[in-house]
């Protein structure tokens, strides 16, 4: 896992909280109750919602982030919610080259949940897990398809958790 501070320059991450906040009036999101696989929302009651990101900013980000990625023929990057209650069972992204997470909330507090949490693949240990609190404009990067969850975001959250999330395809 690699993790990257200050990833997009504040221009381009200030653009991408205005596209997002102008996508929370449209009607161009999907939901991962509908569109996740059962055993990624194991222990989950709560539901995230997730669209694509425009295209002129998805070029831009790729152009920021692309010398921190693995070769790759195409980039998808879309634009999470969580909302309370809202995480991720533990699992691998197998079916891609890598997958990131660029973190958008300006501040989270530790008790909002939604922490990062990994298995090491480089941990000779098994059991010993990393964690990482959502942190503005911080990605995290899986290329070596380490197991990984996301807890459940606090029901008493003043708001949502905010993410991109990228994948590479082959």
């Amino acid at each position: 896992m690699k993790i990257m501070k200050n990833v997009l320059s504040k221009n381009l991450y200030d653009d991408c909280i205005i596209d997002l906040k102008k996508k929370f009036n449209s009607r161009c999101w999907y939901s991962s109750s509908l569109l996740w696989d059962k055993n990624i929302k194991i222990q989950q009651s709560g539901m995230c919602v997730m669209t694509p990101v425009s295209p002129q900013l998805r070029t831009l980000i790729e152009q920021e982030i692309k010398s921190h990625l693995p070769n790759y023929n195409e980039l998808l990057l879309q634009y999470y919610v969580w909302q309370p209650h809202s995480g991720i069972s533990m699992h691998h992204d197998k079916d891609y080259i890598f997958g990131g997470t660029i973190y958008l909330n300006e501040k989270w507090s530790p008790n909002s949940g939604g922490w990062f949490i990994w298995e090491d693949a480089k941990t000779s240990e098994t059991g010993v897990y990393k964690s990482l609190l959502p942190t503005k404009n911080v990605m995290v990067l899986n290329d070596e398809h380490e197991t990984h969850l996301v807890t459940s975001v606090s029901s008493g959250c003043s708001e949502n958790r905010y993410t991109i999330q990228l994948w590479g395809l082959q």
